[in-house]
């Protein structure tokens, strides 16, 4: 069974982590999304993902995991935008190097 990844932030951090994942597409239909969309197209051009969205919704709808690789000014009102549309058993990571802060709002803003 394959798993969506959407990995949200195309930069160095999400497209380095979309294209290491690449190495297992039998597993992972990975999407990406960015608020540039330019940005994601070129992280798609290099291998870095199966899809980008534009959507942020429609980006992590159907996804099983989502790993917000953004800067953590940012996070708050991302997990906020997301929350309506996570599927129950979504898995949601980050990368931000302050993980306090951040679980925080995961407890505030998502669903249980």
């Amino acid at each position: 069974m394959t798993v969506q990844i959407t990995i949200i932030g195309t930069g160095q951090i999400g497209t380095s982590m979309g294209l290491a994942l690449g190495e297992h597409k039998e597993m992972f239909y990975r999407v990406g999304h960015d608020k540039d969309f330019r940005i994601a197209n070129r992280a798609k051009d290099k291998g870095a993902f199966d899809k980008v969205d534009i959507n942020l919704p429609n980006s992590v709808v159907d996804s099983g995991i989502i790993i917000l690789a953004l800067p953590l000014d940012q996070i708050r009102e991302t997990l906020s935008l997301i929350a309506p549309d996570l599927r129950e058993d979504v898995i949601v990571m980050d990368t931000a190097p302050v993980k306090s802060e951040v679980m925080l709002w995961a407890k505030e803003i998502l669903p249980p």
